[in-house]
């Protein structure tokens, strides 16, 4: 699963940190976040599991209309 998580810049005093709680993306979403910020995007996988992975992974971006 495709997790994202939109960190804001500059950090906004109060906020949890985002990449806490990334929201799943799977095969598609649209996001919009509530301020802008920096995207990160990464594979939900046990840190324990990550020696047996093999592939790649392809990500498109682009403004939503």
């Amino acid at each position: 699963m495709l997790l994202a998580a939109v960190r804001a810049e500059p950090a906004l005093p109060g906020e949890p940190i985002a990449l806490i709680s990334p929201i799943a993306v799977g095969l598609e979403t649209t996001l919009t976040p509530a301020h802008p910020g920096t995207l990160f995007l990464r594979i939900n996988d046990s840190s324990a599991e990550l020696s047996d992975n093999a592939g790649t992974l392809s990500v498109h971006i682009r403004a939503a209309k």
